[in-house]
Formats: structure tokens, sequence, C-alpha cells
């Protein structure tokens, strides 16, 4: 009888379930390629966060460039817009440099209607452009 007693602890021994170190490390390995995988996706999101932020605010100020101008075309003749309006220099307006070009819509000399042409761009690349008609005074 006591040999029935040591076998069945040889087989009690064999039979016990848990995880070896190999598992363990499969375990982790895979895990880390799918966290891996999740953290690029991560990285893209935030880029193009960033990337629309940016195109955003410039489509927020070339409109309010645009609506200068559109108040201005009631208010002033083409020849006394500001400086800035008038497209005769670049400007710098929260970071973004600011470009207006005004310039006839048609060949004829005694038309009124101009051309209005605003780009905003951040280091170097244009983030908007926005283009009217307008009427002058």
């Amino acid at each position: 009888m006591k040999e029935d007693k040591v076998i069945s602890k040889n087989v009690n021994i064999k039979e016990e379930t848990g995880t070896t170190l190999v598992e363990l490390l499969a375990a982790i390995a895979i895990l880390s390629l799918i966290v891996t995988a999740l953290l690029a996706f991560f990285i893209q999101g935030a880029q193009t966060n960033s990337r629309t932020h940016t195109m955003t605010e410039a489509t927020f100020i070339a409109q309010q460039e645009m609506e200068d101008l559109v108040y201005y075309s009631q208010k002033l003749s083409i020849e006394d817009l500001p400086d800035h309006l008038a497209g005769n220099e670049a400007y710098d307006r929260s970071g973004f440099s600011v470009q207006t070009r005004i310039t006839k819509a048609n060949d004829n000399l005694e038309s009124r209607l101009y051309k209005v042409v605003v780009e905003v761009s951040k280091d170097g690349q244009r983030q908007a452009l926005m283009e009217n008609r307008l009427f002058f005074e």
C-alpha cells in the first residue's frame, strides 16, 4: 500500500497545471506586438490632429481677412484700402503669413469688379486659400 501512495504523489506532480516561463514569454511577446501596433495608431492620430488644427486656424484667419475686405469694399475705394489688405505686403498674424492679392476681374478698365485672393501659409507651406470677386466703391 505504501507504493500506491508514492505513485499517486508522482502522478499529482505531473498533473499539476500552471504556466511555464516559455508560455509567459510568448504571451508577453504577443502583447508587446499588439501594443506597438496600437501605439502607431495613436501617434498617427496625434499628428493628424495637429495638422487639422493648423489648417483650421489658417482657414479662420483667411476668413477673417476676407470678411474685412468685404466690409471695406462697401466703404472704401480700392486706393483707400489699408496696406495689409491691399496686398502690398505679407504680414504675420498668429504665427501665420497672410498675403492678399487684388487684381481686376476682367479687362474692362471702367469695371469696379476685383478678384481678391487671400493666402495663409506657415513655414512656407500654404495652409488656406480663399478667393472672391468684390465690387469696390
